[in-house]
C-alpha cells in the first residue's frame, strides 16, 4: 500500500547500502504521479493514460496492462491477490494480481485522487476504504460490495490511514476525521484550519499530517485535540507530501523546496534539507535514511539523524511519487513516465 502499511507510517524494513546504481528502467508510456507499489515480486503503477500496469520487480519487464480509460493519479493497493486502483472517472477497479483481469469495479460518481487502503484484522475479512470527490469515505468488501459511506463537506484527496478499528483522513473541509471502521460512524472531528491534500500517518494514538496552510500538525485521536503545530501559518508553503515516522521523528516534504524533520513529541525542528524544487514526494524511511524525490528531478537519500546528504541522482524528470524501498531496492516513478529501480553498487568482481 502507499506508505508501506495501513497506518501509512512510510517505513521500510531491512538495510539500504549505498551508493546506489540504476539496474533497470521501465517506460510506462505516459506521466506517473502516483507511487509504485511492490508486492508478489511485481511493481504496480497507474499512469496519466489510464493504464494500470504490472512489471517484474527483478528486471522491469512488462507483465500485463489494464486500460481504465481515464487518468490515474492514485497508487495501487494490493490485498488478497487483488490490485485495487481508482481513476478520475470515479471508478475503483479491482484486478487479478497475476493476470490483470478485471474482477470488479465500483463507481462512486466523483474523482478518486487518493489511494485505497485495507483494514485487515484477525476476526474480520479485509475491508477496502477510500475517499473521493463525491465528498465521501467509502468502505467495500473484497468483492466490491458497499459496507458503509461516511459523508463530509469537501473533496477527499488523500489516503485514509488505518489503525485498529479507526480510519483517519483529512479533506477540503479543513478537518481531520476519525471514523469507526465497523459502522462508518464519526468518533472525532478535528479542526485543522486549512485544506488537507496529504495523507496522515498514525503511531501511538496520534495522527500527523500537513495541510495547505503551511503547517504540519499532531493530533491526539482519543481526545480529538491538536497537540502541536510546526510551520508558519501566515507565510508557510503548503504541505502536499505525506509524513513518515520513525525513531521519534516526523519527516515530511514541503512546497518550500525542503524536507523537514521534527521531533514527534513536541514538533520542534530537528533539521531541514533543501532541494531545488517543491517536495511533493513523500519520504520513505529505511535503515536510518530518508529516501525522497523532488520536482528538481533528483532522487535523494539523506541521513535521518542529521539530514546530511548521503547520495543523490538526477532522473531527468520531476518526481512527485513516493519511493518504495523493498529488500534494499529503491523503486521510484517520474512525471515523464519512467519507473526506475536502484540497488547497491556491487564491488568489482562481486556477483550481483
Amino acid at each position: 500500500v502507499f506508505r508501506g502499511d495501513a497506518a501509512l507510517t512510510g517505513v521500510a524494513a531491512g538495510s539500504l547500502p549505498l551508493p546506489l546504481e540504476l539496474v533497470w528502467e521501465f517506460d510506462a508510456g505516459d506521466g506517473i504521479q502516483g507511487s509504485t507499489v511492490v508486492a508478489e515480486d511485481r511493481v504496480f503503477l497507474g499512469d496519466a493514460s489510464g493504464r494500470i500496469q504490472a512489471v517484474n520487480a527483478s528486471d522491469g519487464q512488462l507483465l500485463w496492462v489494464f486500460e481504465t480509460g481515464d487518468v490515474i493519479e492514485s497508487s495501487p493497493l494490493v490485498v488478497e491477490q487483488l490490485v485495487v486502483t481508482g481513476a478520475l472517472n470515479g471508478k475503483l477497479y479491482a484486478l487479478d494480481v497475476s493476470t490483470g483481469q478485471l474482477r470488479w469495479s465500483h463507481d462512486v460518481g466523483g474523482r478518486i485522487m487518493g489511494s485505497a487502503n485495507a483494514a485487515v484484522s484477525e476476526n474480520q475479512k479485509p475491508r477496502i476504504v477510500f475517499g473521493a470527490y463525491d465528498n465521501t469515505l467509502h468502505a467495500l468488501t473484497l468483492d466490491g460490495k458497499p459496507l458503509w459511506a461516511f459523508p463530509t463537506d469537501g473533496f477527499i484527496n488523500g489516503t485514509p490511514a488505518i489503525s485498529g478499528q479507526q480510519a483517519v483522513f483529512g479533506g477540503c473541509d479543513a478537518k481531520l476525521h476519525v471514523v469507526d471502521m465497523n459502522g462508518g460512524t464519526e468518533l472525532a472531528s478535528i479542526e485543522v484550519e486549512s485544506y488537507v491534500a496529504a495523507s496522515p500517518a498514525i503511531t501511538g494514538g496520534r495522527a500527523y499530517v500537513g495541510h495547505y496552510g503551511g503547517q504540519l500538525l499532531c493530533a491526539d485521536l482519543a481526545t480529538g485535540k491538536v497537540l502541536w503545530t510546526y510551520g508558519d501559518e501566515e507565510e508557510g508553503d503548503a504541505f502536499f507530501a505525506s509524513p513518515a515516522i520513525a525513531q521519534e521523528r516526523v519527516v515530511v516534504g514541503c512546497r518550500d523546496r525542503k524536507l523537514h524533520c521534527v521531533n514527534a513529541a513536541d514538533g520542534s525542528e530537528v533539521w531541514t534539507f533543501s532541494t531545488r524544487g517543491d517536495v511533493d514526494s513523500s519520504p520513505t524511511l529505511c535503515d536510518g535514511k530518508a529516501v525522497f524525490g523532488s520536482r528538481d528531478g533528483r532522487l535523494y537519500v539523506v541521513s535521518l539523524e542529521e539530514g546530511a546528504l548521503l547520495w543523490s541522482t538526477d532522473t531527468g524528470s520531476p518526481i512527485i511519487a513516493s519511493p518504495a524501498v523493498v529488500n534494499g531496492t529503491v523503486f521510484v516513478a517520474t512525471e515523464a513516465g519512467q519507473v526506475l529501480a536502484f540497488q547497491s553498487r556491487k564491488a568489482e568482481g562481486e556477483s550481483p
